[in-house]
């Protein structure tokens, strides 16, 4: 009896060691919340370990400062973090965000600001790009608001950032899904959606190539800087978006270096005009094209040495937005450089207004000097060229200058006189330059 009694105790005892052992997750098991070499004795082991494997495991919410060096690692998860209202980078320091993390803002309120004296590092990879967008439940343009910069740091980067369905306030133009204030780099980044505007820059780039600007209701990229618009690398995309140009919200530019207007894979656009001043050599390369808002002109001053050295296959265009006569009031022409050239550049659309000063394609001051070939001059609602003084001829430069459709003459001579043995009459009209 006795033996029974010692082999039913030792059995039962057996029984519940094998259901408490088979019921126990093993070290390899992902529910074990002890992993490998994470021991509740062991002082290194975290408090609350995160498991990035576990997909019910819920992210992690910011809002208000980061004033400290702070890194977000890849979670793992649907969505790594989120941004409740806003979230502000300040004194010194630098958010770290690593590759294939999601950061999801919960409403169009969502921003991210980073002050002047702080700094972003967004590397992501083209596996595991940085997404950043608004609620699950808003597939809409504007489910959140906008990232700005406003600092110059060098470790400033987004390379390879999505930026998705951003850019809720509409009211102002600039208003961006993507402010750049201070200086970054920015490499091979995609701004999906937005409201009004893509990209915003007052600020200007270290490096700026491979991005993508698409699906945005108003224009890719709005620009408020010399130091931006010539800091932009030429091989970026822009598609699909309202107005698909480079809007320059700059209307004046005055330097003292040699500056380039480089070829875009969209035109530029010049909303209120664009006045070149400085004693420098300022040259456009071929195929770019240059538009003007309404009643808006194009000024070359007197110091600038201007190069528009187009060819027959990539001519330089400039013109109004609108492709129509009388839409824009055509390019003033001072500049007084002998090396001035203007080389298969088609010239449309000029002459908003029968006045001396708006009343043409291009208006010729009387010191100017130039050698103009190859050109088109066309669709101008009064003059196709408008001469200050026919003396300015004693200085230009001329042959193979084709005029179309100038609907008040080709060529007007506000000041007559003679040149080269001709008297010519004020207000005289000629078929070409003479």
């Amino acid at each position: 009896m006795k033996k029974f009694i010692h082999f039913l105790g030792f059995a039962i005892l057996s029984l519940s060691m094998t259901i408490f052992l088979t019921s126990c997750p093993g070290p390899d098991d992902p529910t074990n919340p002890w992993w490998p070499g994470q021991n509740p004795d062991d002082p290194s082991t975290p408090e609350n370990p995160i498991d990035p494997s576990n997909p019910s495991s819920d992210p992690t919410e910011f809002s208000g400062n980061i004033d400290a060096n702070t890194t977000w690692p890849d979670r793992g998860l649907p969505v790594d973090y989120v941004v409740s209202g806003r979230l502000t980078v300040t004194g010194n320091a630098l958010l770290t965000i690593e590759p294939g993390v999601t950061i999801m803002f919960d409403g169009n309120d969502g921003y991210m600001d980073v002050e002047e004296n702080a700094g972003i590092s967004m590397v992501g990879t083209p596996d595991k790009p940085i997404v950043f967008t608004g609620p699950t439940n808003n597939p809409n343009n504007g489910s959140w608001n906008y990232i700005r910069v406003q600092s110059t740091r060098n470790d400033n980067r987004l390379e390879h950032v999505q930026f998705i369905r951003g850019g809720s306030d509409d009211y102002w133009d600039e208003h961006a899904v993507v402010r750049i204030t201070g200086k970054v780099h920015m490499n091979n980044c995609l701004i999906d959606g937005g409201l009004r505007c893509g990209l915003y820059v007052s600020g200007s780039f270290y490096s700026f190539s491979n991005n993508t600007i698409t699906n945005v209701v108003k224009y890719p990229v709005w620009i408020h800087s010399h130091a931006a618009l010539y800091s932009m690398g030429a091989d970026n995309t822009y598609v699909a978006n309202g107005r698909n140009v480079l809007n320059v919200n700059a209307s004046y530019y005055d330097a003292e270096d040699h500056t380039t207007l480089k070829r875009m894979s969209i035109p530029y656009f010049f909303p209120n005009g664009y006045d070149i001043n400085g004693a420098f050599k300022y040259t456009i390369e071929p195929g770019v094209t240059m538009l003007f808002g309404s009643n808006q002109k194009l000024d070359m001053e007197q110091q600038v040495t201007f190069i528009a050295d187009g060819t027959i296959d990539a001519p330089i265009t400039i013109r109004g937005y609108e492709d129509e006569p009388g839409y824009w009031a055509g390019m003033n022409y001072r500049s007084n450089k002998a090396q001035s050239v203007m080389n298969y550049v088609n010239i449309s659309g000029g002459g908003y207004e029968d006045s001396w000063t708006n009343n043409h394609n291009i208006f010729l001051y009387n010191d100017s000097r130039l050698t103009m070939t190859n050109c088109v001059i066309s669709n101008s609602q009064y003059y196709g060229i408008a001469l200050d003084h026919i003396a300015v001829m004693e200085r230009i430069t001329h042959s193979n200058n084709t005029f179309l459709n100038c609907q008040g003459g080709n060529v007007w001579i506000e000041d007559g006189g003679e040149y080269n043995g001709v008297t010519y009459e004020s207000g005289q009209i000629l078929p070409q330059l003479p």
